[in-house]
C-alpha cells in the first residue's frame, strides 16, 4: 500500500509540472536586431506647387532595410486607395487622376508607406494645383469620308473614324465649315 501510495505522490508531483521549454532558436535569430526604424521617403515628382492635369504621374523613392509592404497616396489628409508600383529599384509611381477635383485649386499630395517590420510612415506633404481647363482627349483618326449615293441622288457623305481610346473620353461632335482650318465651323453631329 505504501508503495501505491509512493507511487500515486510521485505521479501527481510529476504531471503538475510545467512543460518544458520547446522555443528552437535558429542560429541566425541569435543577436539579431528587430528593425524598428520606418521606411524613408522622398518625393521626386511633382515638384512643390506643380500644376497638373488629367492624369499625374507621381515619383517617389522609398528606402527600408526590411523592404516595402504597402505604399498608398494620400490626397488632402484622406486616402485613395491608389497604391504605388515599382517603377525601378526603390522608385515608386502612382497614377493620380485629377478629373474629379474642381479646377484651381490646391491640393496636399503626400504618400503612406509600410514595411516588412510593421513599420509605417507618412511623407511631408506637397502642394500641387489642378486646372484641367485645357485638357483635351486626342484627336480620333478620321480615316474615309464618302459621298453617300442613294437611287442616283447625293444624300449625304459616309464617314469613318477610330474610336478613342481616352479614359475619360465623353463625345463624339462632327463639325462642318467650308473653311479648311474650320473658322465658323457648325455642329452636325454629337
Amino acid at each position: 500500500m505504501r508503495i501505491r501510495l509512493l507511487f500515486g505522490i510521485l505521479f501527481l508531483l510529476s504531471s503538475c509540472r510545467e512543460p518544458p521549454d520547446l522555443t528552437i532558436f535558429n542560429e541566425s535569430s541569435v543577436g539579431a536586431e528587430i528593425d524598428t526604424t520606418p521606411p524613408k521617403i522622398k518625393w521626386i515628382s511633382p515638384r512643390f506647387d506643380a500644376v497638373v492635369k488629367e492624369i499625374v504621374s507621381i515619383q517617389c523613392q522609398v528606402t527600408d532595410t526590411s523592404g516595402i509592404a504597402s505604399t498608398e497616396l494620400y490626397v488632402d489628409n484622406l486616402q485613395t486607395g491608389i497604391s504605388g508600383i515599382v517603377a525601378s529599384g526603390s522608385t515608386y509611381t502612382f497614377s493620380w487622376p485629377t478629373t474629379e477635383y474642381e479646377d484651381r485649386l490646391e491640393h496636399q499630395l503626400a504618400i503612406y508607406v509600410a514595411d516588412n517590420a510593421d513599420n509605417d510612415t507618412i511623407s511631408g506633404s506637397i502642394r500641387i494645383i489642378i486646372d484641367n481647363t485645357q485638357s483635351f482627349p486626342a484627336p480620333t483618326n478620321l480615316i474615309s469620308i464618302d459621298s453617300l449615293i442613294i437611287d442616283s441622288t447625293f444624300a449625304g457623305y459616309k464617314l469613318t473614324w477610330y474610336s478613342s481610346t481616352d479614359q475619360y473620353f465623353a463625345e463624339y461632335i462632327l463639325q462642318r465649315s467650308s473653311d479648311p482650318v474650320m473658322t465658323n465651323s457648325s455642329e452636325v453631329f454629337s
